[in-house]
């Protein structure tokens, strides 16, 4: 499957989703009582915020992932009877 570039101006589908989505049907029922009472503005700041939330927790995700691999480096540089563990083979 190809990755399909997101439409310009969007760092991603998912921001285009959040900026395109309907926000009228949310807030129609919320004033025909069968929604929470929201607004257009505070429906949309919301999604925005859950947005700017995920992709934080994916920063540090992304954070946490590259000093484990580093720190998996780190360890195959041990060695075993004075060779490094690469080079030791059982035979």
């Amino acid at each position: 499957m190809t990755k399909l570039p997101p439409p310009d101006k969007f760092k991603s589908w998912l921001a285009y989703a959040v900026a395109t989505m309907d926000t009228h049907s949310p807030n129609i029922e919320s004033l025909a009582g069968d929604g929470p009472e929201v607004s257009r503005e505070e429906f949309r700041a919301a999604a925005e915020a859950e947005l700017a939330e995920v992709v934080g927790q994916n920063v540090k995700t992304r954070k946490a992932n590259r000093r484990l691999r580093a720190a998996l480096r780190a360890r195959r540089t041990w060695s075993f009877c004075g060779m490094p563990m690469q080079q030791w083979r059982m035979r």
